[in-house]
């Protein structure tokens, strides 16, 4: 008889594997027949986690990325931009389908959007219209989304082909199953919340993982004090990325789409010797009043990771001014969108850190957003409210291609024939403790209608039906509750997103 392993058991036998790269999945674009004149390249740049409020372009305090502010002046910069979600799953996976997150209900962190979006996504549409199409990202939640659209996708590069080291061993050996893999790989053998399963293959995972980290500290030390920076266990510094980076777009035929999404600043704040208390400067903004789901987070903690934020945001400046020196200098810059966001902020006040909260706050969903046109010479600024949803659509208009009906995007200013969009509100989901399919149950969502913004939360233990209404105008740091103080105006607001959600529960899911 023969014995069968499980796909389960065999990840647990990997760890005994040796180490070696993967292929890269390369796929050939559809045929160059029909291509106009010189169709431009875009390149999508995010930078994880970057909130737009701790951006001097933007009025914080401190001035985080000179490099960025200098480069804005020949940029259209936007000053109301919404992330569409609250962490990177949601985020990103509305930037690259062009619809909020109760359509393609991404709503998980480790999880997946219907199936229908492999081929509803920028990669399938652009690569249906002559387009090479590249996607690299150093975030494995990022990477679980790009595997699933990955037949879409000419050139997917995983974190393992440019990291100094890389303890994950899922995609290995699961290309097609990456998204499995990891939540099973994370569960087996990196001790993220679960008693050991294995001591042996803990102890291997550990010693190996422990002999590369010294090895790559005792060199890096100057250079990072901090640690080198990590994310899941994959070790990678910006300066070898970036050059990376520039080598991959140089090879591409051109017209090409480049989707590429960088770690830094998400925590850890692992940030360049040179930037370390660079802003220990005694700043500390007028602090707020803990919220309802605060978790317990002191004044003074969240000053001091905001403050180790801050440096490693300045970090990611100096390496993304490289990257557009060296992107400027190759042969066909004249013909290249450069698009600079971000797929959610960080959030540091109200007892809340980070952005694994239920609160859908300015500091976490107000986003930065740059779009860079190629002989540009002038800044414009946009102040429009715009959302994540709105770069589907924009990346048509400047490609040529005809947008599908089902994208829930507008075109943005100045792209416009108005100046302005054709939309009333656009809105923000937090649903990680939602099941995929269904209605909203236990969420929370947000909607920017002119100047004000309601946030709706429910199903939540003791907060069935709770609510927050601020004046975004008046009112930018969001302290002052108008619920109960403007209750024609909540009231009216109320029933207008009562309607939009009702909507979209009445769709046949999954």
């Amino acid at each position: 008889m023969t014995t069968r392993i499980s796909r389960r058991q065999f990840l647990k036998l990997i760890s005994l594997l040796t180490l070696s790269g993967m292929n890269s999945h390369v796929i050939a674009p559809e045929s160059q027949s029909e291509i106009v004149d010189e169709p431009p390249n875009v390149i999508v740049f995010v930078f994880d986690t970057l909130s737009a409020l701790h951006l001097q372009l933007y009025g914080y305090q401190r001035d985080t990325m000179p490099h960025v502010s200098e480069l804005a002046k020949k940029a259209t910069v936007y000053h109301a931009h919404y992330s569409a979600g609250n962490f990177t799953m949601p985020g990103t996976a509305s930037i690259l389908t062009g619809t909020y997150p109760w359509t393609h209900r991404g709503f998980h962190l480790a999880g997946s959007v219907l199936d229908e979006f492999c081929s509803k996504n920028l990669f399938h549409i652009l690569r249906k219209n002559h387009y090479m199409s590249f996607a690299f990202s150093q975030n494995m939640f990022a990477n679980i989304l790009l595997s699933q659209l990955q037949d879409s996708i000419a050139q997917l590069k995983l974190p393992r082909d440019v990291p100094l080291t890389d303890y994950n061993l899922s995609d290995l050996l699961f290309q097609r199953d990456y998204g499995t893999a990891v939540r099973s790989e994370q569960a087996y053998l990196q001790n993220v919340g679960r008693t050991a399963n294995s001591l042996f293959l803990d102890i291997l995972s550990w010693l190996l993982q422990e002999s590369r980290t010294q090895e790559n500290n005792h060199q890096l030390t100057d250079l990072y004090p901090r640690g080198v920076p990590m994310f899941e266990d994959i070790e990678c510094t910006l300066e070898g990325t970036m050059d990376w980076l520039i080598h991959q777009l140089r090879e591409l035929q051109e017209p090409y789409f480049a989707y590429i999404h960088l770690v830094p600043p998400h925590f850890p704040y692992q940030t360049r010797a040179e930037f370390v208390d660079i802003f220990k400067d005694g700043w500390k903004p007028h602090p707020k009043p803990e919220h309802t789901f605060s978790q317990g987070k002191s004044v003074e903690e969240l000053n001091e990771l905001r403050r180790l934020y801050d440096e490693y945001i300045a970090y990611a400046d100096a390496e993304f001014g490289r990257f557009y020196n060296m992107l400027s200098r190759e042969e066909n810059p004249k013909n290249t969108w450069l698009i600079l966001t971000s797929d959610h902020g960080e959030m540091f006040e109200r007892g809340i850190w980070e952005h694994n909260t239920r609160t859908l706050f300015q500091p976490i969903i107000q986003v930065p957003l740059l779009i860079f046109e190629p002989g540009q010479t002038d800044r414009q600024d946009i102040y429009t409210s715009t959302s994540s949803v709105d770069l589907f659509p924009t990346i048509m208009h400047l490609t040529g291609v005809t947008l599908p009906t089902w994208c829930e995007g507008k075109l943005v200013p100045p792209f416009t024939m108005s100046g302005t969009t054709d939309r009333e509100c656009i809105f923000a989901v937090e649903a990680k403790s939602n099941p995929r399919s269904g209605p909203l149950n236990i969420a929370t969502v947000a909607m920017v209608k002119d100047h004000y913004k309601l946030i709706k939360y429910w199903g939540y233990h003791g907060y069935e039906d709770f609510f927050e209404l601020f004046d975004l105008k008046n009112d930018p740091e969001e302290r002052v509750d108008l619920s109960t103080s403007r209750k024609s105006l909540a009231k009216d607001m109320k029933e207008e997103l009562r309607l939009k959600i009702e909507e979209n529960d009445n769709r046949t899911f999954e």
